[in-house]
């Protein structure tokens, strides 16, 4: 076993792992939720990985002016003032500290030494091998004790540890290599997603769920892992297929709870009284699954031929019932225009033109992005996908 795994396995323990009216609105409450979702995923890994950045800031004297006793008594006087705000003495605060920077120095020299190793070989077929396990387990400890000082406001980790500072890029890309790593780990160790039995809750939740993970893992998937491999990093491909295969899984269960009541619908005209959603509010659905469907993939970096049926099928229907809904409203338009006087019908008719015409751009905008969202899903993984929502609700203005 080589000393950089020896200590990392040492004392391994991980710290702190750490309807109708439904129609209008729906897409209303949708960006917001997506919004505060990627904003609290990007603000949490930010926080943990700038934590030691925060720690080492300047001091106000230089390092070879803090003599022992200065530092005792700054100590000291740090464990008092944090003594008022925490539920700890003094002297506990202090044996805490005492303990976690002793195990900082322990941590931080076994992770980089671990760093392009051979130990991030390990057993094919297997889903985060000992090895794997424990640099990440160290890795996570590491930014818990960073996140711990960081709490308590402690300034003085550039003196007790004057050498870290040569180590915070890679301790800092090692962080949310270790956090990505946890939370992929924990999402194919738990039991499959259960979305909310509304369809419109159902796509909400599905949207801020994908949009996390985006957050989160950024191109780790589709990149199989490079970044991590550049920085010398452990890679566990095992772990990365099964995450694909789980986002893939998510995927599919709800592309199929959409095309289900589309089917249900054309199969019976009696269908419509029974569904608890409007045909509006299910061309919107549509269109924001489809999307969030296309991210997904954009995310694995993918093209997933397995959607085909389901994902055509939605966009055929989407597509059809829009242009279904424009004849209708046409035909009733016209056939109002004709009952109307001559001068009467002219003056409507070039009030219309442009307000019409209008509505269908945005519609032929709307089926567009439709067709790319499915493009992205059943062929390719490079196609360029803007992560905002454009024309959603122009499926239901026609």
């Amino acid at each position: 076993m080589r000393a950089g795994e020896s200590g990392i396995r040492g004392e391994n323990q991980t710290m702190g792992h750490s309807q109708s009216s439904m129609d209008t609105d729906i897409f209303d409450s949708i960006s917001p939720l997506r919004m505060a979702a990627n904003g609290r995923a990007s603000a949490n890994i930010e926080a943990a990985e700038n934590s030691f950045a925060t720690l080492l800031k300047p001091l106000p004297l230089a390092l070879d002016a803090y003599s022992d006793e200065k530092v005792r008594f700054e100590i000291q006087e740090w464990a008092q003032s944090q003594a008022q705000t925490t539920q700890q003495s003094p002297e506990e605060l202090v044996e805490a500290l005492n303990q976690r920077v002793s195990r900082l120095k322990d941590l931080v020299p076994a992770i980089l030494e671990s760093l392009g190793s051979d130990s991030r070989l390990h057993t094919a077929g297997t889903l985060h091998s000992d090895v794997l396990r424990d640099f990440y387990c160290a890795a996570l400890e590491m930014a818990a004790i960073g996140d711990w000082l960081c709490q308590r406001q402690f300034h003085l980790l550039p003196v007790v540890f004057p050498t870290l500072h040569r180590s915070i890029p890679q301790l800092k890309g090692i962080v949310h290599v270790s956090r990505v790593s946890e939370d992929m780990y924990e999402l194919v160790q738990q039991q499959p997603i259960q979305f909310s039995t509304s369809l419109c809750e159902m796509s909400i939740e599905y949207e801020e769920f994908i949009y996390v993970k985006r957050a989160l893992y950024n191109d780790m998937l589709c990149q199989d892992g490079l970044s991590w491999k550049a920085m010398g990093v452990p890679i566990d491909a095992v772990l990365l297929t099964r995450v694909r295969q789980r986002l893939c899984d998510t995927t599919e269960q709800c592309l199929t709870r959409v095309a289900c009541v589309y089917e249900r619908r054309a199969r019976s005209a009696s269908a419509y009284d029974k569904e608890d959603i409007s045909t509006d509010s299910l061309l919107n659905i549509s269109h924001q699954v489809l999307h969030t469907a296309a991210l997904c993939v954009s995310l694995c970096g993918n093209g997933y031929t397995k959607f085909t049926p389901h994902v055509m099928y939605i966009a055929a229907e989407s597509i059809s019932w829009t242009t279904n809904k424009i004849l209708t409203r046409d035909s009733t338009n016209n056939s109002a225009d004709s009952h109307a006087g001559s001068k009467q019908s002219a003056l409507l008719h070039g009030k219309k033109l442009d307000s019409r015409a209008r509505r269908l751009v945005q519609v032929g905008e709307s089926m567009l992005k439709l067709l790319a969202y499915v493009r992205v899903i059943v062929a390719t993984a490079v196609v360029p996908l803007d992560t905002a929502h454009i024309g959603q609700a122009d499926l239901t203005t026609a």
